[in-house]
């Protein structure tokens, strides 16, 4: 299994609620490769940044101020639902 996050200082709050997300919606998927996750944050946006085995890439940002998630739990289930779609069990 390899999952690496990092992020800068400011989406730190958010590092580990992001790790158990993606391990949570990867599950299996995890032992298939490396993947990487870049978090940034900018005043008012929160960037997330997926890299997984051959070519796979999302990204989604998140606009922390005007959304209707109030903390790190709320937006990990934002993320979840996100995701979710495109990320349930990859077709082997």
């Amino acid at each position: 299994m390899s999952l690496e996050i990092s992020n800068d200082s400011p989406s730190e709050r958010f590092r580990d609620l992001v790790a158990r997300a993606f391990v949570e919606i990867l599950g299996d998927d995890l032992q298939y490769g490396p993947w990487t996750v870049i978090l940034r944050s900018e005043p008012r946006i929160l960037s997330v940044v997926m890299t997984g085995p051959g070519h796979r890439r999302e990204e989604w940002a998140f606009n922390l101020e005007h959304s209707r998630v109030q903390g790190p739990e709320e937006w990990a289930a934002q993320l979840r639902q996100r995701i979710r779609p495109d990320y349930g069990r990859s077709k082997r």
